[in-house]
């Protein structure tokens, strides 16, 4: 297909590609303890799902744990699976072990959004639009759903370098003041 995971054993200087269920693989992390690999595919007529298997098998063992067409995703405490679906507005959340048991966390979270947030701890940090349609970053709890401005720094553009340092004390972000291009 083109796209596949592949895990690099750092120590061999070893490269394999991981067998995936589906087809055109991506977004591969692993659970806290590292037995577990998870990873959004496609090609089983239903969209793009997250699938889960074992870190060091053959695929053999994968399973499908979302049924929501998944864009981007992130794992909190090995508990919550955290996620933008493709096409549709929203920040959701599901427990891990039932994920058709969802709750939308940002209802007006843009669907072009879908790189400008992160997780740390049990925080997703994410970039706000105000009604006048300027931006601010937030964060909310996972638990709790309680939202929160943590900054009133208006980035016009933060792509998928948004970074929370330990204790969410500072936030990296890449920020564009101007937009220029050159036309030959």
């Amino acid at each position: 297909s083109g796209q596949y995971i592949v895990r690099i054993a750092l120590n061999r200087r070893e490269v394999r590609v991981v067998p995936a269920a589906g087809e055109h693989p991506y977004g591969g992390t692993y659970s806290a303890d590292g037995a577990w690999l998870y990873y959004v595919s496609s090609g089983t007529g239903e969209g793009t799902r997250l699938w889960r298997q074992r870190a060091d098998g053959d695929g053999d063992d994968a399973r499908q744990v979302s049924r929501s067409s998944i864009n981007s995703f992130r794992l909190i405490s090995d508990q919550w699976l955290v996620y933008t679906k493709h096409g549709q507005d929203g920040l959701f959340r599901a427990p891990l072990d039932e994920s058709d048991n969802e709750t939308p966390l940002v209802a007006d979270f843009p669907a072009s959004f879908w790189v400008d947030w992160t997780a740390r701890g049990n925080w997703i940090y994410f970039r706000r639009l105000g009604p006048d349609g300027s931006s601010s970053l937030a964060r909310l709890s996972v638990e709790s759903g309680e939202i929160e401005t943590v900054s009133e720094l208006h980035p016009t553009a933060l792509g998928p370098n948004l970074a929370v340092g330990p204790g969410g004390r500072q936030i990296l972000i890449a920020r564009n003041d101007r937009m220029q291009t050159d036309l030959f």
